[in-house]
């Protein structure tokens, strides 16, 4: 595949553009696999191009950062070389091979120096939901925050019309941080689909405009809201390493992946949330407008029994029939084996807090909650090893986060670094 890159000038959406043009080679795909976290699945592409809309105006970013991107976008689909229009350093070659073995070939200058790695300084790559928020107020208020926000690609039109942008933008607005705030419209997650709605392509491909705004910022670090089943995807299996998978690759453009709430669960970031007054400013659903989510998604509803749980203040019979009433919430309270458990401990700690019974399918995610054979203390306790050896501003984070959550204690920790979703799951 060769990759170019060209520089724009204002458009409705920003005060600079970036376009990335990729050319097919013989051994390139137009249909593959899904390399993101929990994927595998089947994905097609169905553009040429990409769009980059920026609030700010800056030079060409370095060409290592520019061929990761180009990687965010469309890995699955290169075949066995890579060419960008300006050729990559060694180290970040090596990167790629190691990463992507499947590409042999890449287009290298050994005149092109690796971008070094500035001294300590993260920026966030902020989505708008209850975790990036609750991030957000546990870093310093200084810290960018940089969000990718969709617009629709010229050639592919409307697309997903049921998303909304509208909500994440409201929430990044709406944020008290004194920090930055760098609104990047883009249409590259819809090239990638599998035929009814857009699938990322790869780990972390959602942090490629902060890759992008890397040298601009000069930042050492991307920051996300990955929380400890965010990672893997599920509250119940157990990953030892509880940092970001595919992260190595960044390490090759002087960035490294962060998630300061990666020892923790949904839970204290909702409570993060709420004790700091967030709650309506959060965007808890891409289907609602901003301060008007849809009440009908199976995220909805975890955030708000969450809530109920914490603060005790009920749904309305309304509200509670409305999710009953919701496809979405059927068809989850359904699903079978791994799909339908991966926040189910959560939602166990929930509901026991709760101590309502529940009719229709919301009590059907209910008796599932309760079939899950998992001890469930630690869900609003911190994972102390996740924050062993952490940089400076992860440890400074941690001090906040403790005080909305305690350390586990030898039992709870024992609980979670045994979960295997096959063994505690009983049908």
């Amino acid at each position: 595949m060769r990759v170019s890159l060209k520089v724009g000038g204002a458009s409705d959406l920003g005060k600079q553009t970036l376009n990335f043009l990729f050319d097919l080679d013989e051994d390139d795909k137009i249909t593959s696999k899904s390399l993101n976290a929990g994927g595998g699945a089947d994905i097609q592409l169905d553009a040429r191009n990409a769009n980059f809309h920026f609030p700010v105006e800056f030079n060409l970013p370095h060409p290592d950062l520019a061929a990761v991107a180009a990687l965010k976008i469309v890995s699955p689909f290169i075949g066995s070389r890579l060419v960008m229009d300006r050729p990559v350093s060694p180290k970040v070659a090596a990167a790629i091979r190691a990463n992507y073995p499947w590409i042999k070939e890449i287009s290298v200058d050994g005149r092109t120096t690796a971008r070094p790695t500035p001294i300590e300084k993260p920026a966030i790559s902020f989505s708008g939901g209850a975790d990036s928020v609750a991030v957000a107020k546990v870093m310093p208020d200084d810290t960018p925050l940089v969000m990718a926000a969709r617009t629709y690609h010229p050639e592919i039109g409307e697309f997903e019309r049921w998303t909304k942008a509208a909500g994440p933008v409201g929430t990044m607005g709406a944020m008290p941080n004194d920090a930055r705030k760098l609104l990047v419209y883009t249409d590259f997650p819809y090239l990638i689909t599998n035929g009814n709605y857009c699938i990322y392509p790869d780990h972390y491909a959602f942090t490629t405009p902060a890759v992008l705004l890397a040298d601009y910022l000069d930042i050492s670090h991307i920051v996300t809201g990955d929380i400890i089943a965010g990672l893997t995807e599920n509250e119940t299996l157990f990953n030892p390493v509880l940092m970001p998978s595919g992260a190595k690759i960044f390490h090759g453009i002087g960035l490294d992946l962060e998630c300061p709430c990666n020892g923790v669960s949904e839970i204290i970031t909702s409570k993060i949330v709420h004790e700091t007054g967030l709650t309506k400013v959060s965007s808890t659903c891409e289907y609602g407008d901003f301060g008007k989510p849809c009440m009908r998604c199976i995220k909805c509803l975890r955030k708000n029994i969450y809530l109920w749980a914490l603060t005790g203040e009920p749904l309305s019979d309304e509200q509670i029939a409305k999710f009953n009433n919701a496809d979405p919430i059927k068809n989850f309270a359904k699903a079978e084996g791994r799909r339908g458990l991966a926040v189910m401990p959560s939602f166990k700690w929930a509901f026991r807090r709760i101590g309502k019974h529940f009719d229709g399918p919301v009590g059907e995610i209910q008796h599932r909650s309760y079939s899950c054979d998992i001890p469930v203390s630690w869900a609003e306790k911190h994972y102390p090893p996740a924050y062993w050896n952490r940089p400076d501003f992860i440890m400074k984070a941690f001090q906040k986060i403790k005080e909305y959550a305690p350390a586990m204690n030898d039992r709870d920790m024992q609980d979670f670094s045994h979960l295997d979703w096959k063994e505690n799951y009983r049908q």
